[in-house]
């Protein structure tokens, strides 16, 4: 029998459509779980989408920068076009000092990817993505294992090469592509 907890159950998700027009709340953080971290844009389409050559270059980039700005790994990334998905996990032991560079590795990358895709200036602000950035933490073992596949998924439809469960026949393709090296980075 497992002993009942008299703590509240803290919310592992934050961003996107959860508490939309809700009291501002803390997002939640560990510097010792990954972090699934999804951007995204209903305007990323024709030359701003983010998979054309020049914004995909860009991204990687960007990301590249931010990463190394602020101690951050990137387990994987997968662009889908109008939607980013990171797998992230902070570098710094400090809880402090990492839940701070991982809020400023959000906000800087997020911004530099809007400011560089629509050629914005002060001057003339576009708004880029459509709502706060959507983030949870994510458990080792199973939970991680499922996000992998969802985000293998996830590169294959971006690419053109995924058609939805009942695409059994492509199965066997996929699966030599992934281990020939040709499947999602990460």
């Amino acid at each position: 029998m497992k002993q009942a907890s008299f703590l509240p159950k803290l919310p592992r998700d934050h961003g996107g459509d959860l508490r939309a027009k809700k009291r501002k709340t803390a997002r939640p953080f560990s510097h010792k779980q990954a972090i699934h971290v999804v951007f995204r844009s209903s305007n990323a389409r024709g030359k701003w989408s983010m998979l054309t050559r020049n914004n995909e270059r860009l991204i990687q980039k960007l990301l590249n920068e931010c990463k190394a700005r602020y101690h951050i790994r990137v387990y994987r990334s997968v662009n889908v076009g109008n939607h980013l998905h990171l797998l992230v996990k902070t570098e710094t032991r400090q809880y402090a000092i990492a839940k701070t560079e991982f809020q400023a590795f959000l906000r800087r990358f997020a911004g530099a990817v809007a400011f560089q895709i629509t050629g914005a200036r002060k001057t003339n602000p576009r708004k880029f993505w459509d709502k706060l950035v959507y983030s949870r933490l994510v458990t080792w073992g199973r939970e991680h294992e499922v996000l992998h596949d969802y985000l293998t998924k996830n590169f294959f439809e971006s690419k053109g090469l995924w058609w939805g469960p009942n695409d059994s026949w492509f199965r066997p393709v996929r699966e030599s592509l992934i281990a020939a090296g040709l499947g999602p980075p990460g």
